[in-house]
């Protein structure tokens, strides 16, 4: 019997929390459908504009009232680049010989 030892106990209920990198630097952000949805139903709403950001929440304006909303539901927008600030930068980098 005292050869017996105890298992270190698990948490069950602790989910490991997820947040994108460029969450801190974007001015606009998704946010993800928390309610029950049907199968094509997309998992986040449309893109909405950040005011203020604390540790555990951002403020984002929705339908012109701020709401503040969890960081673990949201998600970055990714804006694609211009087609003049692309060519300006593709040609940047060609260099003729």
């Amino acid at each position: 019997m005292r050869k017996v030892k105890s298992r270190p106990t698990t948490h069950y209920g602790k989910k490991k929390l997820f947040i994108f990198k460029n969450l801190l630097t974007s001015t606009h952000v998704f946010v993800r459908v928390e309610a029950n949805k049907k199968s094509l139903d997309p998992p986040y709403e449309e893109p909405y504009e950040v005011r203020t950001r604390a540790p555990k929440y951002f403020t984002i304006k929705i339908k012109e009232k701020e709401h503040n909303i969890a960081i673990d539901r949201l998600k970055p927008v990714y804006v694609e680049q211009t087609t003049e600030e692309h060519i300006n930068e593709s040609n940047r980098h060609l260099t003729l010989t």
